[in-house]
């Protein structure tokens, strides 16, 4: 099955990198700064577990993430996501962390699917782009000081 890169974004959050990541690097914590997310479980820990998270503006669909890497020399990780509306279609999301300055990090998200069609990715472009500036815009008012 052939991956595709669908979307990639990058932002700044006006925090120091190491309070950045004491948030995105809590696998089991994503309704801290996911806007709109009404459920989180965890199963299992490290490499391996799987975090079922719904959001209200579908929260019929549930989508599972599952720990596929994490790099804290980079402060990256790395998720496989399988989501009830995109059976059978391997996702990826991976985001790393750069320190720009003392209080600012650069945040960037890189979203991968094997959606076979270019429509259909298209459409989890802009979905998967919403979702990251929504991300930023959280992280940042979670971590104004």
């Amino acid at each position: 099955m052939t991956i595709f890169k669908v979307h990639e974004y990058s932002g700044t959050i006006h925090a120091p990198i190491g309070e950045v990541w004491a948030l995105l690097s809590a696998f089991g914590s994503p309704r801290l700064w996911m806007p709109n997310c009404i459920l989180t479980t965890v199963e299992g820990f490290g490499i391996g577990s799987t975090r079922t998270i719904a959001f209200d503006t579908n929260p019929d669909v549930m989508i599972r993430e599952t720990l596929d890497r994490v790099d804290v020399t980079k402060y990256s990780v790395r998720v496989h996501i399988d989501r009830d509306d995109l059976p059978g279609i391997d996702s990826y999301g991976t985001f790393s962390l750069k320190q720009i300055s003392h209080h600012e990090t650069e945040m960037m998200w890189l979203g991968e699917s094997s959606i076979p069609d270019e429509e259909g990715r298209a459409v989890l472009k802009v979905w998967l782009d919403r979702t990251y500036k929504g991300f930023e815009k959280s992280l940042n008012k979670l971590l104004a000081h």
